[in-house]
């Protein structure tokens, strides 16, 4: 499915109403505390990354992000049969296919790391004890709910009256926000449609975090994202995000072929493409989750009155 044929299927967010109306994007990338937004957004992201070289081996980041926020949705009551709790193999197999994060394989081996690191763990169905399913555990909850609070500052300082709709912790908003977001992202919604360019950076292990220390390491005085050379060290880069240093060479040489970068031998200096695909990636995605928060909200807001 082309870029083109996802949006399509996800219409209703660009209409003249709709929160990626190009009057909004325009709004929000002409509002004064945008690079601020961008700069939280990059820092908070940094701050809870997690690489190691065993999972970088297997998948990139976006696929085992993608793999735990699927789980969630599945255990949250998207599952299609309408069990929503709990999930088999094969469903998450099928669903990670469908969205071409990953391979079966890949997607099964993901699991199994996943249950020996304590994120995903047995059960049995409620329905059915017969039945052998799996279910997220407390701990990839809380590892998701630390991306929404990083994402949620980074809404704040450009939004205010969206970031005080995430109620994180709250379990029926979690919940909404997962089906909210997951539903877009499974009928075709990418934000990195916006800024192709990135994709070459969010195919890579750690290539979004390594773009995002680039975003953080201007000169002070330098607009931002940076345009002036910023000094780059490719060996701490790599022991940064635990990748290696030829990993991260490869990801300059052709970053540099793209025309998205120029660099010697140790500075490094965003090209204007570079720059618009930062600023069009970074707008949509604050719009893009506000707007799933406030649906999120009033969703958990209506069932919260119903339980009453």
């Amino acid at each position: 499915m082309s870029a083109a044929e996802r949006l399509d299927r996800t219409a209703s967010l660009f209409e003249p109403e709709g929160p990626l109306a190009q009057a909004e994007i325009d709004a929000i990338r002409a509002d004064p505390r945008f690079p601020e937004a961008i700069r939280v957004f990059s820092q908070g992201m940094i701050s809870i990354y997690r690489g190691n070289r065993l999972l970088n081996a297997l998948i990139n980041d976006r696929g085992r992000m993608v793999i735990g926020y699927l789980a969630l949705y599945l255990q949250d009551g998207g599952a299609p049969d309408g069990r929503g709790s709990g999930f088999g193999v094969g469903q998450i197999k099928a669903l990670a296919a469908a969205t071409g994060m990953a391979s079966p394989g890949r997607t099964a081996a993901m699991l199994a790391l996943m249950r020996m690191s304590g994120y995903i763990e047995s059960a049995r169905g409620a329905d059915d004890r017969r039945r052998h399913i799996l279910v997220p555990t407390e701990r990839l909850r809380e590892t998701h709910r630390e991306r929404w609070r990083c994402v949620a500052n980074a809404v704040q300082a450009v939004r205010p009256e969206f970031a005080a709709s995430f109620d994180i912790g709250n379990p029926e908003f979690d919940a909404a926000y997962v089906r909210h977001t997951a539903d877009y992202f499974i009928k075709g919604m990418r934000v990195i449609d916006f800024a192709p360019e990135l994709l070459l950076f969010s195919d890579r292990n750690a290539g979004m975090m390594i773009l995002f220390s680039l975003l953080l390491s201007g000169e002070t005085g330098d607009s931002f994202p940076p345009q002036r050379p910023m000094p780059v060290s490719i060996s701490a880069l790599a022991s940064r995000f635990g990748v290696s240093r030829v990993h991260v060479r490869s990801l300059f040489r052709e970053a540099e072929a793209a025309g998205l970068i120029a660099r010697d031998e140790s500075h490094l200096v965003f090209k204007p493409p570079l720059i618009e695909a930062c600023v069009s990636f970074f707008a949509t995605t604050l719009l893009f989750v506000g707007y799933c928060a406030v649906r999120a909200a009033a969703e958990a807001r209506t069932q919260t009155r119903l339980a009453g």
